[in-house]
């Protein structure tokens, strides 16, 4: 069964690249949909579920990252979401962690990271980059135990 993602990011040659990326592994992932902005995202989780949304920190629309995170939640308790920014400081991935993000990878990571971020995040793991703070490895554990 192949691992439904909807893209959620402004920078629209970035979704590009991810989805050609993803597309190149053959049947393993199906792109459901792209967001350029948060009430985009909002839609799409709505109408398609996915089981993975891959959301940039910083869109238009957005609002409070953390409240976005638990709306998407809301409409779509399954789907779990990976975040993938330019922002390596600690602040902005304790942010994502406690509105319940499964991950984070920084875009500066390579490919074959945020593949191996996505792999794990959809199959109930946390994936942090491993460039971040061990204070945002265990606030991810801790905040991914309580929620699941």
């Amino acid at each position: 069964m192949p691992i439904k993602i909807v893209l959620a990011d402004d920078h629209t040659m970035f979704r590009e690249m991810v989805r050609m990326a993803l597309h190149y592994r053959g049947e393993k992932y199906v792109v459901m949909g792209e967001a350029a902005d948060g009430e985009e995202t909002l839609n799409l989780v709505s109408l398609y579920r996915p089981d993975l949304l891959l959301l940039d920190y910083k869109m238009p629309r957005l609002g409070r990252f953390t409240d976005f995170c638990k709306e998407v939640r809301g409409r779509s308790p399954a789907t779990r979401i990976l975040v993938v920014s330019g922002y390596s400081g600690e602040e902005v991935a304790l942010e994502a962690a406690v509105g319940g993000a499964a991950g984070y990878v920084v875009k500066s990571s390579s490919m074959p990271d945020l593949l191996d971020a996505i792999a794990s995040v959809s199959m109930g793991g946390i994936w942090i980059d491993p460039h971040l703070p061990k204070q945002v490895h265990h606030t991810f554990l801790q905040c991914n135990t309580e929620r699941w």
